[in-house]
């Protein structure tokens, strides 16, 4: 391995990022942290758009001056491989992603770098605001599937691949990334297999990045649908025992969700609306109440939307989840738990730990 020179290497993933990646690159380069003390290495995971050309013309004009930039072009071989290359051409202590659709903050890698300054945390990760403000598909998602939760006693999206850190020694000590995942996952059960290794994560709720989402329903049904067929995956490569009844699990609980739309129907066609519509009101108040994470959701989606309309966008969002959540998790349960993690490093031993009882709660924690 190269000797390590510089204390921080950005690594910046990309794949036909076209309309974003000059943005993106920008604000990379343009941080509070010394120039000096921090790279840029782009890698591009075979994009078939106008992104190569954008990342060289960027690379033309950085040259000479810090901090220093490189780009790494790859067969198309998806999101794991393209961190994992950053990884090995990467010089810092520090290593630190982030999406080629996405825009960082000027303090970010500041921000990333005083949690980990804590020579305990090994791990971290920051919050994620949203980029296409100008979308109501995208804010409606944003307050909902991808709300983040930052408190000491509970997470909720806390740990995402666009905006995360690490030191290359907790790195070492888990070993990459599964090169599985093809487009997202491989994050958490980085994040799993690390805790299990006595790896600490600490958040870095200032270091704050802003990400594109989806624009349409149809685009975010394209992205749950690449996410739940990967998720007998998470769970496998995570080491988590007993994956296929916590995957069962997960299936009966989308099909509970599923049954408030029959509610619905049965009900317009006894005609007795309100009967049909309790079950389904009982079982969202404690999906919202029960867990703490999704409390603190739902208080600001009642902040941005009312009560009313907040109610309502919070039962359709469980009805489409759980129906993409549904076909793809039966889609790609079988498939998923036959496959065989492939380890980030061939030339690094890879084990998947039996973890205690106590261990697994911790665990479990980070995933949920």
């Amino acid at each position: 391995m190269a000797e390590l020179k510089l204390k921080v290497s950005v690594i910046v993933c990309v794949y036909n990022e076209e309309p974003h990646l000059a943005a993106s690159l920008r604000s990379v380069a343009k941080q509070t942290f010394p120039a000096e003390d921090y790279e840029i290495v782009i890698v591009d995971d075979g994009s078939t758009d106008s992104s190569p050309s954008i990342c060289r013309d960027f690379v033309d004009a950085c040259r000479g001056e810090a901090p220093a930039v490189r780009y790494v072009r790859i067969s198309h071989a998806g999101l794991s491989c393209a961190r994992n290359e950053g990884i090995k051409q990467s010089k810092g202590e520090i290593l630190v992603f982030i999406d080629g659709d996405a825009e960082a903050d000027a303090m970010w890698v500041e921000m990333l770098c005083r949690t980990l300054g804590d020579r305990s945390v090994g791990i971290t990760g920051g919050r994620i605001n949203l980029l296409n403000t100008d979308s109501r598909w995208a804010k409606a998602l944003q307050l909902t599937r991808f709300a983040q939760v930052f408190d000491s006693r509970y997470y909720r999206n806390h740990f995402i691949g666009c905006n995360m850190a690490m030191s290359r020694e907790s790195l070492s000590c888990v070993g990459g990334f599964h090169e599985n995942f093809i487009s997202r996952g491989d994050e958490v059960s980085f994040l799993t297999r690390a805790h299990a290794m006595g790896a600490y994560y600490a958040p870095s709720p200032d270091a704050i990045v802003r990400h594109v989402r989806p624009t349409s329903l149809l685009a975010w049904i394209r992205t749950e649908w690449r996410e739940k067929r990967l998720s007998a995956l998470v769970l496998k490569c995570a080491g988590i025992p007993r994956p296929r009844f916590r995957f069962l699990c997960r299936i009966i609980k989308n099909i509970v969700y599923l049954l408030f739309p029959v509610s619905v129907v049965a009900s317009i066609w006894r005609p007795i609306i309100i009967p049909g519509l309790i079950p389904y009101a009982i079982i969202l108040s404690l999906d919202i109440f029960w867990r703490p994470a999704n409390r603190v959701v739902w208080q600001n989606v009642v902040a941005e939307y009312g009560h009313a309309r907040g109610a309502l966008l919070w039962a359709c969002y469980c009805i489409f989840d759980a129906c993409t959540a549904l076909v793809g998790l039966c889609a790609g349960s079988v498939e998923c738990l036959r496959v065989r993690p492939v380890p980030a490093f061939s030339t690094m031993p890879f084990v998947v730990q039996t973890l205690d009882t106590r261990q697994q709660q911790e665990a479990l924690k980070f995933v949920s």
